[in-house]
């Protein structure tokens, strides 16, 4: 099958003399994911996991996990960021930068964005920033790309929020609008993950109520069985590429 074709173009000059275009995501595993073992008894080896009571497989041998980690594409903070809690402004977070060219948008104590009735969350300080995307992206007809945060990515001090946006026509560059978490103070730094992008076909659907049979459970259940490791990788897996 012919791969399809998403477009990364430059914002401007600086851009595209110095920054590499987004990578896939799989290039953005977290550490934590990657020390983690298959089995709940910390090995990797199913026969010494087998040996122990009660022992079962981590979130490292599920793969529909795995795929969102590793599908369509990661965009990265392209400087440092430093977090203050401003005196002038109660708790809320104040970003700061130290190059040119701003990473964020930072509205001021008279300019805080309206966010209307939408549910701050929880943790999260009300005020709404956006990250500003140095790349105007495009994707075939009739594909879209779903924006949303970093998937079980928990542990970034800061929440993006999820969009779909139809960029088989649309030719501005993206900006992620996100929350940053009450109380933190730090650097978030260079290469941080800040959005995860996949593309997506745009199709028609329609729901529709599926007949019941006595056997389908019984069925079902003994393919999900029938190997003793990763038996749904190995049956209906189906791999993604992303280069």
């Amino acid at each position: 099958m012919k791969a399809k074709k998403i477009l990364f173009t430059p914002t401007d000059k600086t851009i595209d003399d110095v920054l590499p275009i987004p990578k896939p995501s799989a290039n953005h595993v977290p550490e934590w994911y990657k020390s983690q073992k298959l089995f709940s008894n910390k090995t990797n080896n199913f026969i010494d996991a087998y040996k122990m009571p009660d022992f079962f497989g981590t979130y490292k041998a599920c793969v529909p996990f795995v795929d969102t980690l590793t599908s369509g594409y990661t965009i990265v903070l392209d400087q440092d960021v430093l977090v203050t809690n401003g005196t002038n402004r109660g708790y809320l977070p104040q970003p700061n930068w130290f190059g040119p060219i701003a990473p964020l948008d930072n509205p001021d104590n008279h300019k805080v964005r309206s966010i209307g009735n939408y549910p701050v969350p929880t943790g999260y300080a009300p005020t709404l920033f956006r990250w500003y995307s140095r790349w105007i992206i495009n994707t075939p007809k009739d594909y879209s790309l779903l924006v949303m945060h970093p998937p079980h990515r928990h542990d970034l001090p800061f929440f993006t929020i999820n969009g779909l946006v139809d960029t088989d026509k649309h030719e501005n560059p993206l900006n992620f609008p996100f929350f940053i978490k009450i109380g933190f103070e730090g650097i978030i730094e260079k290469g941080t993950p800040i959005a995860q992008i996949i593309p997506i076909k745009r199709d028609n659907w329609e729901s529709e109520k599926g007949v019941y049979t006595e056997n389908i459970n019984k069925t079902n259940f003994y393919k999900l069985k029938r190997y003793a490791v990763r038996s749904y990788r190995r049956q209906w897996w189906t791999k993604k590429s992303y280069k």
